[in-house]
């Protein structure tokens, strides 16, 4: 899917300058990968302390697979 996008020309510059992908569409890809994991993890930590465990964890570490 094609878009057009309007991004500063000092941040696109500067990713390209430390990043090891190749085209500017890499970048912007692995940007919003990053960004969309970056969500998660926030999400993820509004749960702390609001989920409770039930389980033997030395059990589990004894399960042979």
């Amino acid at each position: 899917m094609k878009i057009k996008l309007q991004i500063e020309n000092i941040l696109l510059e500067e990713a390209e300058l430390l990043s090891p992908l190749k085209t500017k569409d890499e970048i912007v890809e692995e940007a919003l990968r990053l960004h969309l994991a970056f969500l998660k993890r926030l999400k993820m930590i509004e749960l702390f302390g609001q989920v409770t465990w039930e389980g033997n964890l030395n059990e589990m570490r004894d399960r042979k697979y």
